[in-house]
């Protein structure tokens, strides 16, 4: 089993947090909890 991995994005509004999160939810391979 692999180590889970956790991610904080943290930044003002408008500096792209939203966009870098669905870019990442299109990877098939990743399995997402939010």
């Amino acid at each position: 089993m692999q180590k889970g991995r956790m991610i904080f994005l943290n930044g003002v509004t408008g500096s792209g947090k939203t966009s870098i999160v669905e870019a990442l939810q299109e990877q098939k391979d990743i399995y997402w909890k939010y």
